[in-house]
Order: structure tokens, then sequence, then C-alpha cells
């Protein structure tokens, strides 16, 4: 017998998720943990994977607005910009989070993985909390280790396939949580943490937690934060809850009383951390004798799209942005207002008549940004970007210049697109390509008129970024 062939229970486990039911949250998970370095290119890799879903973009945007996570108040109208104004890391947590809640929400066992969702989300508030006054550099560990550290409970009640009910009916019947769940499931869901956390790659982002003891002990920060959340859900006078306070005391060195209000209020933080995210049932974390006190929604702004994203480019190029992050926030207007389906802003070089992609919004991204160049045929397609004198909109069936292929839009599969050059003292610095499938929506001459007004920010990018050299 071939023993290679046989599964381990956890294993067999995983692949019936993955044959059967594997969760969105495993994919975004993945192409997050893969954003790794806080740097304009993977500024530009959060941005895609956030793009990509409509629906979590609007939920960013609106997390980003609400007062319980943008202190500075300022307004924020795309991804780009609530990346510079919130930051790299926090941003990323906020998508890594919404993905998670979205399928806890779609579970089958609701009220187990709801719970165990509060208590995943409380520990990485209060370890990040507590990592703030101590330990600052480890805040993106924290949050994410404390977060997912109880990954595999999760994915099992999302998707218990008939184990769930033999499971509680074993849980608190004189043997601790592991051996019951070996018994009943062959593994126990710390097991099947560490097992999701390899099959996902997700070891990038837990590396700090999982495989650092210092992170993992009980007092460390991580430790502490989900020491807090078990105590708090066993009740907030329960002797789990107490007995953690004192630890919490001699780590912040302060007294026991102050420990308790500092600790209720990371509770108090974490309920409206979970309204924000749009969570049930988050009153539950209220320390006792305290009605919950929630921020109104954020309305949606009621002026166009264009308009609101224009605003929000001459607000960015006022306060001198960084240059690279508002080229990105431009291909981010021109990919929402335009709905396209591919935005690429690529830089020429004169010398070797080549192109080289510097960003890249939607699909094939890795295949095309992979490239480090695009031959220019010989000079003629530098000589055609030059003579462009307005964004120019090629069709089906017509090609940009001298009947010869676009050398960018023929590797990224489009057919039709927009192209405009981003000049600086009547030299072509780069092009920006918005193009679109042909079974997408046809392009109109009100999208040519967006994209000018989209692609004149970059210019004046640029021109700025001269004049204060």
């Amino acid at each position: 017998m071939n023993t290679q062939l046989i599964k381990s229970p956890v294993d067999a486990w995983i692949s019936k998720l993955a044959s059967e039911k594997m969760p969105a949250f495993a994919h975004t998970a993945r192409s997050l943990a893969s954003v790794s370095r806080e740097d304009d290119s993977s500024a530009n890799d959060l941005a895609n994977v956030i793009l990509r879903d409509s629906a979590m973009t609007a939920r960013i945007l609106r997390l980003a607005n609400s007062a319980h996570f943008n202190v500075s108040g300022r307004p924020i109208e795309t991804v780009s910009y609530a990346i510079v104004v919130l930051g790299f890391q926090h941003v990323r947590n906020m998508a890594l989070t919404i993905s998670m809640i979205d399928t806890v929400l779609d579970s089958v066992q609701k009220e187990k993985v709801q719970q165990e969702m509060i208590c995943a989300y409380h520990a990485a508030v209060q370890a990040q909390r507590l990592a703030q006054q101590t330990d600052a550099e480890q805040l993106e560990a924290v949050y994410i280790g404390a977060l997912l550290h109880r990954l595999g409970q999760i994915m099992f009640w999302c998707y218990p396939f008939e184990q769930g009910e033999a499971l509680l009916g074993r849980y608190g019947k004189g043997c601790g949580n592991d051996e019951v769940e070996r018994e009943v499931l062959g593994f126990s869901l710390r097991e099947l943490t560490s097992a999701l956390v390899s099959e996902w790659q997700l070891s990038e982002m837990l590396d700090d937690v999982l495989s650092r003891k210092k992170l993992r002990s009980e007092d460390s920060v991580v430790g502490m934060g989900l020491a807090i959340a078990d105590g708090a859900q066993q009740g907030w006078q329960s002797e789990a809850f107490n007995s953690q306070l004192s630890v919490v005391a001699d780590h912040l060195d302060m007294s026991v009383s102050d420990a308790r209000e500092y600790v209720f209020e990371g509770a108090r933080e974490a309920t409206k951390g979970l309204y924000s995210f749009g969570f049930p049932q988050t009153d539950a974390l209220l320390p006792p004798d305290e009605p919950p006190e929630l921020e109104e929604g954020i309305e949606k702004p009621g002026a166009d799209l264009e308009i609101v994203i224009l605003r929000q480019l001459t607000h960015m190029l006022g306060e001198n942005v960084d240059l690279n992050k508002m080229v990105m926030a431009v291909l981010e207007g021109i990919y929402r207002v335009i709905e396209m389906e591919t935005v690429v802003f690529a830089l020429v070089d004169n010398k070797t008549k080549t192109l080289k992609p510097k960003f890249m919004l939607g699909p094939r991204r890795d295949e095309v940004m992979s490239k480090s160049t695009f031959p220019a045929t010989d000079g003629e397609f530098l000589k055609y970007l030059n003579s462009l004198t307005a964004p120019a909109w090629h069709k089906p069936g017509n090609q940009p210049f001298n009947g010869q292929p676009d050398p960018l839009i023929h590797l990224s599969g489009t057919r039709e697109y927009f192209v405009s050059v981003v000049t600086l003292s009547d030299r072509v610095l780069g092009a920006i390509y918005a193009s679109k499938s042909a079974d997408k929506k046809a392009l109109t001459d009100e999208n040519l008129q967006s994209f000018s007004h989209l692609c004149d920010h970059m210019t004046l990018a640029f021109r700025i970024l001269a004049n204060n050299r």
C-alpha cells in the first residue's frame, strides 16, 4: 500500500472544503498574504486586490470615512488615498477582516461561528492596543496573529460537514477541547489552523505568530489579547477574565483597577469596530451596565463619482502626496469611473525605445507586470505617442499606427482602449492605457472625456514634482 496516498483527517477535511465549498476568504487572504512589503509596488498590489471586488471597495471606503477609523476627518474617496491617509497595514487589515466577516455571515452554524469571530476580533483589538503601548513595530503581526489564531475554529464552524452537532454535544464533558476534537474529528481545530495557514499560503502573514514562541507565549500581547477575549466570553465577572487583569496590569505597569478600565475601553473599541464592519450581535462585547453608543452609518456621497474623485485628486495635489501614490489614485479613478477592465501606466524609455509597465489594475496583472519591457516597434510607436496631442480611442479593427499592433495592449489581450501620454517640457514620460474586452459595455465619447480629465491630473502631478525640485 502506498502510504503517501493516504490523507490525514485534517488534510481530508481541507480537500473536501476545497472541492465543495472553498470560501472566497481563502482566495482573498492568499492574495493579501502575497502583499507583504510596504512600498509603492505593494500599495498598487493591495489596491488591485481590493478594487477587483466592488462590494469590498465600497465597504473599505465607508470604513475609511467613518469616525471610528478616520480620526483625521479628511474625506477619502479612493482606495489609493485611503492607503495614504490610514496606512498600508491598516487598509490591508480592513480588507482581511471584511473578507473573514463575509465568510462568517454566510456560514451554516451561525451562532457558534459568530461567537468565534467576535472572540477573534476582540482579541486582535486588545492585542493591538497592548502592542501600541509596548511594541509598536509589531502592530501588523499582532493584529493578524490574534485575528487568525482561531482560523481553524472559524473555518470549521463555517463548514462543519455534518460533524458540528456531534462536536458540540461532547464539549464540556470532562475533557479538554483539543482531546474532544481529536476524538470526534481526528484532529484538533488548533491543528486545523496550522494546516490552513500552510494550504492557503498565509505563512508570510502569520510567520511572526505561528513560528515564534515569543509572540505566542502567555505574557505576549497576542497571548494576552486571546486570554482577554476568552475570559470576556465566559463573562466580565468570571475568574478567567479577572485572572488576566493582573497580567495586563503587570505588563502596562498600572493598577488592576486601571487595567480593568483599559481592557473595557478596548472592548468598547472592538464593539464599535465590529459595528462599522456590519457585524451583528456586537453588544455582547460591551462591558457590564453600559449602553451601546454607536455612530450613524456614513451616507454615500451624492455627487457624481467622477466629480468626487476629481476633487480628491485635486486635494492630493495640494497636499504634495508622493508621486507614485498620485499615479495609483489616477489609475483607480479611471478604473472605477469608466468601469474599465484594465488600466496601465507605462514609462517610456526613449534611449532603448521600450515601454516599461509601472502600475496596473485588472486581470492578467502578474503576467503583464512580469515583463520588464515591451519593444516599441523600432521606435515607430514612440513616434506615434509623441504625435498625440489628446487622448486617443482605438476601436476593434483599427490599428493605432502604421498598421502595427500596440505592444502593450497586444500583451494584455484587450481590443478597445483609450491611450493618453504624460508629458513634461514636450517630452513623453509615459503612457496611460485603459481598455475593455469585446464582451463588455462599449466605450463612449463621454468615457473618453472622463478619461481625459483624470489623465490631466497625472500630468499635473509630474509638473508639480518638477517645479518643486
